[in-house]
């Protein structure tokens, strides 16, 4: 199962990808029409540029939570990075 289908299924609560990705290319329509997300370029990150990147989330209150504490950090911090992995779901380094 790759990344999207875990998404889709639930098992993911967000993910994270550029329209350079073919797979998230194809897929950003329904994903912007069914899903709560944040184009980073948009809101001040360019992380690669000639393309945007998008975060896409399960739920609003996930979204919220997000940029609720992005407003704290700076883009491309490593704050920004230790949030953007929190959002993914990854746990946290020890």
């Amino acid at each position: 199962m790759n990344y999207m289908e875990m998404f889709l299924f639930g098992h993911k609560p967000a993910i994270y990808g550029t329209t350079l990705e073919k797979l998230l290319d194809h897929m950003v329509f329904y994903l912007k029409q069914n899903y709560p997300y944040l184009n980073l370029k948009n809101n001040g990150i360019n992380l690669i540029d000639d393309a945007d990147t998008y975060l896409f989330f399960q739920r609003e209150e996930q979204k919220q939570y997000f940029i609720n504490q992005f407003q704290q950090v700076q883009p491309k911090s490593p704050e920004f990075h230790f949030l953007l992995d929190k959002a993914l779901g990854y746990p946290p380094k020890r």
